[in-house]
């Protein structure tokens, strides 16, 4: 099996799906790292207290210092709005910090695996980008 990576961000308010979808994660795809950008400190406090396996946890604040120009499109957009612009800046950020992944992929936080991610792959193993409906 190729070398999977994931990440997704959220706040406290999505801490327990966040949880779920980790440990599901972990159930069907043993050892898959999950990278998480913490929208607030809180969130960052709580999972960094949990010292959970393979979860990659970074603040808002680092994230934004290593990507000026994405910070400064802050100001101009809802919180919200913000948080989706972030979504193609995470996936560029773990991929320059996993040079040996084949594969990056974004999951919204309040996903669930039931079974193996593999499947997938195997259906879009010749892109370069796919992306699935909401």
């Amino acid at each position: 099996m190729s070398k999977r990576v994931y990440c997704t961000y959220f706040d406290e308010r999505y801490l327990s799906r966040a949880l779920a979808l980790h440990h599901s994660l972990q159930r069907h795809a043993p050892g898959s790292r999950l990278w998480v950008l913490c929208l607030n400190e809180p969130t960052y406090l709580a999972l960094k207290a949990l010292d959970l396996p393979d979860l990659v946890l970074r603040r808002l604040a680092d994230f934004e210092a290593a990507d000026p120009e994405l910070a400064a499109t802050r100001s101009s957009r809802s919180p919200i709005e913000y948080y989706f612009t972030c979504s193609p800046a995470l996936l560029l950020h773990v991929l320059d910090r996993e040079p040996d992944a084949e594969w990056v992929t974004y999951l919204d936080s309040d996903l669930y695996f039931y079974a193996s991610p593999e499947p997938i792959y195997e259906e879009i193993q010749q892109a370069a980008v796919a992306i699935t409906p909401h």
